[in-house]
């Protein structure tokens, strides 16, 4: 197997760098030496321009502190949340509601609490995207850096990884145009869809 000119994001939902047959290594130092790959590969922070540096899930049935201003995590093992993956006046996006919200407290190590609140106390699973510092939901996946070693760290001095433009797929731009390709979806139809944290709760079906 060859595995080498590659540029790790490590984080703490996947803290090891490569992983080999039953072996992990944080070090890829030490991985390149117990493997014999990945010599001129790179460790370092996300590239992009804005994405979320972190996400979570929870579960709102299961906790009764869970509320319009309050989220707690889920404490079973594979759990991809953590109090430490937030600190006070992080930006937070819950349920792809397109809205900030900030972190105001740590809660018992258990949970956050944030500001606004939200219309009413979750009904099902929460997926939290935490924006950090960054004021935007929007994902863009431009390289932030000009000097960034994952422009010219690739064998022959190439960048790193696929030159496909995640972003314009994002975008709706599927032709390599410059331009939206895919049909807009028409104002009525965005203005009938429901708000994914205020949910009109059915009488039956549930």
């Amino acid at each position: 197997m060859r595995s080498d000119w590659n540029y790790f994001v490590p984080n703490s939902y996947a803290p090891n760098a490569i992983v080999h047959k039953r072996d992990r290594f944080d070090n890829i130092a030490e991985a390149t030496e117990a493997t014999g790959t990945d010599a001129n590969s790179l460790v370092g922070a996300s590239p992009f321009a804005n994405l979320p540096k972190g996400y979570a899930h929870a579960e709102a049935l299961t906790t009764e502190t869970t509320t319009a201003d309050t989220i707690a995590f889920r404490g079973r093992r594979g759990s991809t949340a953590a109090p430490a993956d937030f600190t006070v006046g992080d930006n937070i996006e819950i349920n792809g509601d397109g809205i900030m919200r900030k972190v105001t407290e740590i809660v018992d190590n258990k949970g956050i609490k944030f500001e606004p609140v939200l219309p009413r106390r979750p009904f099902r699973d929460i997926y939290i995207l935490n924006w950090g510092k960054s004021d935007s939901t929007k994902f863009d996946f431009a390289i932030a850096d000009s000097e960034s070693p994952i422009l010219k760290g690739g064998e022959d001095g190439s960048r790193i990884g696929s030159t496909l433009d995640a972003g314009a797929f994002y975008r709706g731009e599927l032709l390599e145009k410059g331009r939206r390709t895919l049909p807009e979806i028409p104002a009525d139809l965005k203005a009938a869809w429901p708000n994914p944290n205020n949910f009109v709760i059915p009488m039956r079906g549930l």
